[in-house]
């Protein structure tokens, strides 16, 4: 958006690609029926099959709104009010046209409970059961199940309503921006690790990674998948990535640790046993550690990044200025100079 004169301007004709990806749109411009009908006729042709379209007004009749919506996603179309600050105040209006589908209206009484009440998962499966003994293919409250029974512990009966979503969604064109589709490959692989069954929670994690390979979450059970197999090197390599995009992932470096260890590589799990102690910020462990492991392994330019972050932590910035100097040589130049600067390495405090 782009301000001019006190003005933002929010108009629909920017980035309406990005529409097809989204499961619910909730319009909220000003009152008048006429721009309403002009950003509905707008929008509705990037409507993915399965989107909902929403309005926020207060004050103009619901079906004379549905009108100038097209009759292929009338079905779709109903009212909806936050009551704010809708983070304090758990209530959620939901109001039908004429054409609003049960399902929809079944879906958002279940978005309500679940994502506003916060946690209420018996009423939450009880209305996504509700909505699939109707609608046996209905993918929002498929996935919500799925979600559901993961997050209150019943982990086997997330397995069929995630599945089934899955199989619903993944031949779609736009299955690989899906961002509905990445979160029930997570939690079907993330139930599969519970359930002790990796070579079912592994497929399911690298789809969710294809989608979006920053998941650091994903990225860690992939790695908890591939060592429950003893595939300790690709689990490895998943933990590494996983604290690229969270530094301070704490189960990440103990997944590490297990690994290294498992591959009799006890240096590197030094480093991963620092990188973990300074997550925690134990500054002081961290420093015996990955000095420990750059002298063991003085190619391996992680533990001199963490080093130099912990002599940071530990206000000895000169230190931590040589070890980056040390870290940048082994990145870019030949062994030569390198030896110099190791023979230089700052000695414990």
């Amino acid at each position: 958006f782009q301000a001019e004169d006190g003005i933002r301007d929010r108009s629909p004709s920017r980035g309406l690609g990005d529409v097809y990806k989204r499961q619910l749109l909730i319009e909220a411009i000003a009152e008048r029926p006429d721009w309403k009908a002009d950003l509905y006729q707008r929008i509705t042709p990037y409507l993915n099959e399965h989107a909902i379209l929403a309005t926020n007004t207060s004050g103009l009749r619901l079906n004379m709104l549905a009108e100038s919506v097209p009759e292929n996603v009338r079905s779709r179309f109903c009212g909806i009010h936050f009551f704010n600050p809708p983070r304090y105040l758990k209530l959620l209006e939901i109001i039908p046209t004429a054409d609003t589908s049960k399902d929809v209206t079944e879906f958002f009484m279940h978005f309500g409970e679940f994502y506003l009440g916060k946690g209420l998962y018996p009423q939450a499966i009880e209305q996504t059961d509700q909505v699939l003994s109707t609608f046996p293919e209905n993918t929002g409250a498929l996935l919500i199940s799925g979600i559901t029974y993961t997050r209150s512990g019943q982990t086997q009966k997330a397995i069929v309503p995630l599945e089934k979503f899955i199989a619903l969604r993944k031949d779609s064109p736009m299955a690989m921006s899906d961002t509905a589709l990445q979160t029930a490959y997570y939690f079907l692989g993330e139930s599969y690790n519970v359930l002790g069954q990796p070579e079912q929670a592994l497929p399911a994690l690298e789809s969710a990674l294809q989608i979006n390979s920053t998941d650091a979450d994903a990225l860690y059970q992939a790695g908890m998948s591939a060592q429950a197999m003893n595939e300790h090197e690709k689990a490895i390599a998943f933990f590494h990535d996983a604290v690229r995009f969270v530094p301070d992932f704490t189960d990440a470096y103990a997944g590490m640790i297990e690994s290294y260890t498992a591959l009799d590589k006890l240096d590197h799990a030094d480093y991963a046993r620092g990188m973990q102690a300074f997550s925690v910020k134990d500054y002081q462990a961290a420093q015996k550690y990955l000095e420990s492991a750059s002298k063991g392994i003085p190619d391996f330019v992680p533990a001199y990044f963490g080093l130099a972050l912990t002599y940071e932590q530990l206000n000895r910035l000169e230190d931590a200025l040589s070890i980056i100097k040390i870290a940048s040589c082994l990145l870019y130049t030949s062994p030569s100079p390198r030896d110099g600067l190791l023979s230089r390495m700052p000695s414990s405090a």
